[in-house]
């Protein structure tokens, strides 16, 4: 699954974190002062089962599970753009690399993709443009950014 996270429209602190059924932490999901409405990966590693969640907000906020299958996708080889976090899939060719554009905010700008493993691909907060390798099995990519960012994928 993945989760749509909504809220902090009065810009102050907000969090929200997943736990599992005997309350240890999972991840720390959003964690910003800005308004947020991204899609985040939720139990994508083995041994993950998020059972509640903890929201720290000052204001209104929403959390909506997404089946992956409501997820965008990109087809291998092409291009994708986006704004925020998000997660997609990968489907058609076997991924080889991939040209990443990001951050023009100069914030954290982070990609990770899921396969076998999770791979970071990207981890920076400056702006980024380069060609990083991608794992051939990868199925998912996660982009975690606060601003504009395009990823195209070259088949192998």
């Amino acid at each position: 699954m993945a989760v749509h996270i909504k809220g902090n429209s009065s810009s102050r602190h907000f969090a929200v974190k997943s736990y599992d059924i005997n309350g240890e932490s999972i991840e720390l999901l959003v964690n910003t002062t800005n308004p947020y409405d991204g899609i985040c990966p939720l139990d994508f590693m083995s041994g993950e089962w998020t059972t509640r969640f903890e929201v720290t907000a000052s204001g209104s906020w929403s959390i909506e599970l997404v089946p992956l299958t409501s997820l965008r996708v990109l087809t291998v080889p092409g291009t994708i753009e986006g704004n925020g976090d998000e997660v997609f899939l990968i489907n058609g060719g076997t991924p080889d690399t991939a040209k990443i554009i990001g951050n023009s905010s100069s914030r954290h700008f982070a990609v990770k993709s899921y396969g076998d493993d999770r791979d970071l691909l990207v981890n920076t907060t400056d702006p980024y443009e380069s060609e990083v390798l991608v794992d051939g099995n990868a199925v998912i990519i996660e982009v975690i950014s606060e601003s504009k960012w395009s990823i195209e994928i070259f088949e192998r």
